[in-house]
């Protein structure tokens, strides 16, 4: 149970017995003047638990103030009615009315705020409330009583600073309550009495100059809460710009305590680094002190090779030399040979010139023995007529049958000559056919020949550029071999220079090592500031964002 219920609980008892005292005192002994003080007890359970909660920012607490403030003015409108109905003055039927209607406004005005406690309506809803009810209670209670009630509720509305709605209450206020003095006095059709005539003027003056102070009030508040509205705007701004800077140099101060960080880190990692490629170098450093030893023995080795090569390189130069003459008499030997063969390609042309007119030559012979071979055969015919012609003749064709048989003796033989000639100029067609054979494949020996020496004389002439150019490179072998030995000399010579510089840089290394040692504890003590100084900055922003 939290200590506000507590207290709300022994509040509410205390309450309801003292309400229930004042009841029995006032003579409340039947059930209908109990009635009204039990829920009275009930509306100031729920009245006083709303108040014992205290929580809330201003406009909860202006509305929970009112509230309270109505609530109490409806607890003593509700008891003085009960009372008047003791009395005798309202009805029964009125008092219950009223507490129904007061109970509706009350749950009503609880639940409003229950739902909403910084709500903007539930003032003027309360306002209008009040105003129904106090006109309900001045025209059905004949007591001055009733105009009191009135004036809690006002001034607590002028917490809220609003002057129009000050000005529409008190206005209200003040017509309702002079109409029910008017109504109390003067139309109450009763003798007149100064006193109570006197009574009700000095309430109207009472309550005229109270609205008046009222209003006034208001107006003051209002002046003087804009002047604190604006007074407070200005350092709201002021105070923001200045939270504003503050998160600026907050996020700058943390963004260069990373950076800063993140530097610190690699300037760590690169003496780490550095210490270790200082190991690595004084460990390389005593290697290369074996290694310049080592390189003063090598350069005196390649000193011998070179000799060795320079010797060689002169044995190529003069081998190459000789190389080059025997290529330039290959060269005149081909030349030679290739004039040779085109003298044989030429003189191969000839005989197979001289071959071809001896073929069309024995050709023509050969056509004319046949024209003779014709011609005795037709002869011989001719001859052999002239022997049957002289036969019957007889004896004057005997010398011409002579004749005849000489004729035909010669055609034989012609005939056999002409047939020798043709075997003769056959065997001679056979053996030109073969001497052209031989001639064409002379005359292909002779073309493969020539391009055989052709391409041996492109052979040659490649041979000799390339025999050319491993001259330049013999040269240039040679050069280089001078500039190796000249780098030879110029190493032995640095040789002992890293001698020298090899004694120099081990304590250079040694003394880098220690200022490398010196620099890590630097970094590492760096880094704890750096570290402290985003924590500050950090907690610069937090208190930043909580100002805000």
């Amino acid at each position: 149970m939290s200590r506000n219920l507590k207290l709300a609980i022994f509040i509410t008892i205390e309450y309801v017995v003292g309400m229930l005292l004042c009841a029995f005192l006032v003579g409340a002994t039947t059930v209908s003047h109990v009635a009204p003080v039990i829920i009275i007890c009930i509306c100031g359970t729920i009245l006083v638990s709303t108040n014992t909660k205290i929580t809330g920012d201003t406009e909860e607490k202006k509305n929970r103030s009112i509230v309270s403030y109505f609530g109490s003015i409806k607890l003593v409108m509700l008891l003085g009615m009960s009372f008047e109905e003791g009395y005798g003055n309202i009805s029964t039927t009125f008092v219950v009315c009223g507490f129904i209607v007061t109970a509706i406004v009350f749950f009503t005005e609880m639940y409003m705020y229950m739902k909403n406690t910084r709500s903007k309506v539930l003032k003027y809803y309360v306002l209008i409330m009040y105003i129904v009810m106090y006109i309900l209670v001045a025209f059905n209670v004949d007591n001055l009583w009733a105009v009191l009630f009135c004036l809690p509720l006002l001034t607590s509305y002028s917490q809220f600073e609003d002057v129009k709605l000050m000005v529409v209450g008190v206005v209200a206020t003040d017509i309702i309550t002079i109409s029910y003095l008017l109504k109390y006095t003067i139309f109450a059709g009763e003798k007149f009495d100064w006193y109570k005539e006197w009574n009700a003027i000095v309430v109207i003056i009472l309550m005229v100059v109270y609205s008046f102070v009222l209003i006034h009030s208001t107006m003051l508040l209002n002046m003087f809460s804009n002047n604190r509205i604006e007074a407070a705007t200005e350092e709201q701004e002021r105070v923001e710009k200045l939270t504003d800077e503050m998160m600026d140099i907050k996020e700058e101060v943390y963004q260069y305590a990373n950076e800063a960080e993140e530097i610190i880190g690699l300037l760590s990692k690169s003496v780490n680094n550095t210490l270790s490629k200082l190991e690595v170098v004084v460990k390389g450093n005593i290697d290369n002190v074996k290694n310049i030893e080592n390189q003063s023995e090598i350069t005196a080795e390649i000193k011998g090779y070179i000799d060795e090569l320079n010797i060689e390189v002169a044995n190529i130069a003069s081998t190459f030399n000789s190389s080059i003459m025997d290529l330039e008499t290959s060269k005149e030997y081909m030349d030679v040979l290739n004039d040779i063969s085109n003298l044989v390609d030429r003189s191969n042309k000839e005989v197979m010139r001289v071959i071809k007119e001896f073929v069309d030559n024995a050709k023509l012979v050969r056509e004319i023995t046949e024209g003779i071979t014709d011609i005795s055969e037709q002869t011989n015919l001719l001859s052999l007529n002239a022997s049957i012609e002289s036969v019957r003749a007889g004896e004057i064709g005997k010398g011409f049958s002579v004749v005849a048989n000489e004729i035909r003796k010669l055609a034989e033989e012609t005939s056999k000559l002409t047939e020798n000639i043709g075997n003769i100029v056959g065997s001679l067609e056979k053996s030109a056919d073969v001497a052209q054979l031989v001639a064409k494949d002379v005359e292909d020996a002779v073309e493969e020949e020539n391009k055989n020496i052709e391409d041996t004389s492109k052979e040659f002439y490649i041979m000799g550029q390339n025999m050319y150019v491993l001259r330049d490179n013999i040269d240039e072998i040679s050069s280089s071999t001078n500039r190796v030995e000249e780098f030879n000399m110029e190493i032995q010579q640095h040789i002992i220079n890293l001698s020298a510089s090899g004694e120099e840089l081990s304590a250079c290394i040694e003394e880098g090592t220690n200022i490398s040692n010196s620099n890590n504890k630097k970094v590492s003590s760096s880094a704890d500031i750096i570290k402290d100084i985003s924590e500050l900055a950090n907690e610069i922003g937090k208190v930043s964002s909580a100002n805000a």
